[in-house]
């Protein structure tokens, strides 16, 4: 029996959270969750990083364990804040220093209640009429990078870049000071090794569970949700990996909307609308603390209770969530400039983020994963910014006359006038002395509309530079040759020859299609 290919194999490790039994299975046992094929393993990683197993917490050991406990700093000050009282009313609950419910099914609604709160005191800095909302975080996107760290997500353009002691000085977000009065914000991207971004995998998990017990449940299981959520913190590191300092990293808000949406995914196939608002674990008090009780208040965000996060009205009434970026072979377009469709390396096209320049993009020189930039050598490389008089007509394209033959004009316009042709086709080794096949290449060829007009000589030169300096692009019908013979008035810039519509020829390689021009690193 083959092996599964590599590209579609991700160790599992299957446990069945309701009777507690390990369910193993060999390399070549597979298993379908949320409708996709995964392969499975009886060792871990069943998806990319390996976890320590999470034990349950003695009845005995209980009081003096974290179990549910918000943590503080050992050298925590308390400083209030200088809020007026109509801020009292949202923002103590940005403040995570003070806050938080983790380590239990209350995680879910309290959360969605702070984000509601957080966007309401957006939303009064906007200017009248804004419908902007919060937005989200995929980091599905960016976890199958190459190098994660290396996503144009954590570049200058969206969250902002570091310096070599981790802080973040660079980007729309640099030298914001943090809610305990430190001069800006620190990261680690990578740097625990318990650290990953969201996979497909362990969304398809949640999304497979039965039972509100495999979602709103105290986790045990290391591919349970709010575990699953806790490594991304622990990936992003700096203040974002410690729960008291989370918030100082405006990538708090955007990874817990995409936790809320992967929630309301769940809600949405699995629960009816009434189950929605009423399903709830019991309440059990040896499995998590009183303050994730249904009719607990939710602490820190007063005038809530835990059940109230389970309201429809919060997507019913304040809030819509758009769709994750998808796309096919038909149509390899994610929507954004930000993100590439990668039709190759997974069983089905899947978007993904771009590389920032200097990133690692070994593998993908085929695709537009660099943003303002290209792949060469297995990292992402600038454009070079050229002047036309900066580059010249590379001579290993020309073409003796003798060798092209003109044909009937086929197109003309201002640009000049297009011919049918055909030009002498050097034999290869492998063709022999007595060869049958034809000699002579069909080509397109591309002339001044009026010969010996030196102004339309000199347009079609400039063109012919450009074009000699982009190597075979999917964007583009590629240069097979030229004559240049200026003495004679003569310019011919000689194409690959396009059967039919110019249209059609170009779809057929619109998965690869660039937003950008490639120029050949070595021919400038």
């Amino acid at each position: 029996m083959p092996r599964p290919p590599l590209t579609a194999v991700i160790f599992l490790y299957l446990f069945n959270f309701l009777d507690g039994l390990p369910k193993e299975f060999s390399i070549y046992d597979t298993t379908y969750i949320n409708g996709h094929l995964y392969y499975g393993a009886s060792t871990q990683p069943y998806f990319r990083v390996k976890h320590p197993r999470h034990a349950p917490v003695l009845l005995s050991k209980l009081n003096e364990s974290d179990f549910g406990k918000h943590s503080l700093p050992d050298n925590d000050v308390f400083v209030a804040h200088n809020w007026t009282e109509a801020e009292l009313k949202y923002l103590p609950c940005l403040d995570l220093l003070y806050a938080g419910v983790h380590s239990g099914p209350g995680f879910f609604p309290w959360h969605r209640e702070y984000l509601k709160r957080f966007e309401l005191v957006l939303r009064t800095f906007l200017p009248m009429g804004s419908t902007l909302g919060l937005p989200y975080w995929d980091s599905t996107l960016d976890a199958y990078l190459p190098t994660v760290e290396d996503s144009v997500f954590f570049s200058v353009h969206l969250t902002g870049d570091v310096d070599e002691d981790g802080l973040l000085v660079y980007g729309p977000y640099a030298n914001m000071s943090t809610m305990e009065g430190n001069l800006m914000p620190r990261r680690a991207l990578g740097n625990n090794s318990q650290g990953e971004l969201f996979t497909e995998a362990r969304i398809d998990v949640l999304l497979d569970q039965k039972e509100i017990e495999g979602v709103l449940q105290y986790p045990l299981d290391e591919r349970f949700f709010e575990f699953s959520h806790d490594y991304v913190h622990y990936f992003i590191g700096g203040d974002f990996e410690t729960t008291y300092s989370s918030t100082n990293d405006v990538i708090f808000f955007w990874h817990h909307t995409f936790v809320d949406f992967i929630w309301e995914m769940w809600r949405q196939k699995i629960q009816t609308r009434e189950e929605r608002e009423v399903q709830y674990p019991e309440p059990y008090p040896d499995c998590f603390p009183p303050l994730h009780f249904a009719n607990a208040t939710m602490h820190n965000l007063p005038g809530r209770k835990i059940q109230d996060g389970l309201l429809n009205a919060y997507t019913d009434k304040m809030y819509k969530i758009a769709p994750r970026p998808r796309c096919s072979n038909a149509r390899p377009d994610c929507g954004s400039k930000y993100l590439f469709c990668d039709t190759a390396n997974f069983d089905r096209p899947r978007c993904q983020s771009k590389v920032k320049l200097g990133g690692n993009c070994t593998g993908y020189e085929a695709f537009d994963i660099c943003y303002e930039g290209s792949c060469y050598d297995g990292r992402c490389q600038a454009l070079p910014s050229l002047r036309l008089n900066e580059i010249y007509y590379d001579k290993k394209f020309e073409i003796q006359l003798d060798n092209l033959k003109l044909g009937r004009i086929i197109g003309d316009g201002h640009f000049g006038k297009v011919c049918m042709g055909w030009v002498l086709r050097p034999k290869g080794p492998s063709d022999g002395p007595h060869s049958h096949i034809s000699d002579m290449l069909p080509v397109a060829v591309k002339a001044p509309k009026h010969n010996g007009n030196h102004d339309e000589m000199g347009i079609l030169y400039e063109e012919l530079k450009i074009m000699s300096n982009i190597p075979k692009h999917p964007n583009i019908l590629t240069l097979v040759g030229a004559v240049t013979n200026f003495d004679l008035g003569e310019i011919y810039v000689i194409l690959e020859r396009c059967e039919g519509s110019l249209i059609d020829k170009l779809k057929e390689g619109k998965a690869r299609f660039r937003d950008e021009l490639v120029f050949s690193m070595a021919g400038l």
